[in-house]
């Protein structure tokens, strides 16, 4: 099913869930915009595993006029039986503390190599029951995150990520888009931005699928949900722009047109 009334609920990349286009229009009140609470879990931006995660990152995030296209490292073969991999196998558990969760996340981004350069915060928040939420390069991830595979957290790490990159960009490019959203003639190219947002993500990740290692069933939601966003992004140019890899040709468009 379409989802209905998009760019009026929410601004491009900042509030993702990770899921596909229609599982935003829930009924749920986390699709609105509004102040992060305080972040619940244990260590975030500025601890050993995060620093070195960003460290590996900085490099590509120097030179904003030409975008890379990360891609994850596949865990070792010997990971599940490391500590390390142990310790992220233990979260999942049901009686498994918000800081054992955030160890886990932090674990993923760091034997991954995720890149973090862009975003200010990445927290586990135990209040929070979806997937994932990014605002203002602040990234939360929430408990139903720990309800599939290791691979799926990681695949819901990787996108919310993905987003910091590119509230990097817009900030680079001295774009606001609370600015943005308080102008009504801006809805149509809000819409738009969210959904190329949203592909350039699902359409990212899609090339790490191998080191995710997603089982089934996650393969087979992945898969969908990156259909929904391709349907969603329904200006046949700025598509066919999407489907050249042109994803920042596509997103200056879509600012020029901005009501500023």
């Amino acid at each position: 099913m379409r989802p209905q009334a998009m760019a009026a609920a929410r601004l491009p990349g900042p509030e993702c869930g990770a899921r596909a286009a229609h599982d935003l229009e829930d009924g749920t009140s986390c699709r609105h915009w509004s102040p992060l609470p305080g972040p619940v879990g244990g260590p975030h931006a500025g601890t050993a595993a995060w620093q070195h995660s960003q460290a590996s990152s900085t490099a590509a995030a120097a030179n904003p006029g030409r975008p890379s296209t990360p891609r994850l490292k596949a865990l070792g073969a010997n990971f599940a039986s490391s500590s390390e991999g142990r310790a992220v196998a233990a979260s999942f558990g049901s009686n498994a503390t918000a800081s054992e969760r955030q160890l886990a996340i932090e674990t993923l981004v760091r034997v991954h190599a995720m890149p973090v350069a862009d975003t200010a915060a990445l927290t586990y928040d135990a209040a929070f029951k979806k997937d994932g939420i990014t605002e203002e390069a602040k990234v939360r991830i929430g408990s139903t995150a720990f309800q599939g595979s290791v691979g799926w957290l990681a695949c819901i790490v990787f996108h919310e990520l993905l987003h910091c990159s590119q509230f990097g960009f817009y900030a680079r490019h001295g774009v606001s888009l609370l600015n943005a959203k308080a102008e009504p003639r801006n809805a149509e190219p809000l819409r738009l931005l969210y959904a190329l947002d949203e592909l350039e993500c699902w359409r990212i990740s899609a090339l790490s699928l191998t080191a995710l290692g997603l089982n089934a069933a996650e393969a087979a939601l992945f898969a969908q949900s990156m259909k929904d966003w391709e349907f969603e992004l329904d200006e046949p140019a700025l598509l066919a722009l999407a489907n050249g890899g042109e994803f920042t040709r596509a997103r200056r468009a879509l600012i020029a047109r901005l009501v500023r």
